[in-house]
This record gives C-alpha cells, sequence and structure tokens, in this order.
C-alpha cells in the first residue's frame, strides 16, 4: 500500500469542504491537525477558533483517517445523488 502523506489527507479534506460547500477559511471551514503523528479532521466552529473533531475521537494514523474520508465523501455523494433523484421533476 502507497503512504499516505499529509498532502494526500489535504486533498481530501478540500473534497469534502466542497461536496457540503464549507467555506475554505474562518467558522464552517474544515482543517487538519496534526499532533503526536496522528491527524485530525477538524472544523472551526467559532470566531474564537474552537474546533469540533469529525470522524474521529482524537488523532489517528493518516491511513486511517483516509479510510475515514473516503467513507464520509463516498456518503455524502449517495446523499446527494438519493436527494437528486427523489426531488419531483
Amino acid at each position: 500500500m502507497p503512504h499516505i502523506t499529509r498532502a494526500d489527507l489535504e486533498c481530501m479534506r478540500a473534497g469534502i469542504a466542497r461536496a457540503v460547500g464549507a467555506p475554505q477559511t474562518g467558522i464552517g471551514s474544515y482543517w487538519l491537525s496534526a499532533s503526536n503523528g496522528g491527524f485530525a479532521l477538524q472544523r472551526i466552529v467559532s470566531d474564537t477558533g474552537a474546533v469540533r473533531t469529525i470522524l474521529s475521537n482524537g488523532y489517528v494514523p493518516a491511513r486511517e483517517l483516509h479510510r475515514l474520508m473516503q467513507a464520509a465523501i463516498e456518503a455524502i455523494a449517495e446523499y446527494q445523488r438519493s436527494r437528486s433523484s427523489s426531488e419531483p421533476a
């Protein structure tokens, strides 16, 4: 398996942000936090910089976060497909 880099995770983060229409910066934006060799996907929730961790209970290895982010993107896409197919014409 190829090594998962921070750039790979940043690409996934940007994909999630685009999929849900989140801003690139400021309140509501997603960002990657790193600590002790692990990563967490977080969302900024206030103008003071408070964050909410998304998809995990904290910092996880890059490969695990990548897998979680892939699942989130697939779930978002499936939700969007189901919404568009159930809308009246």
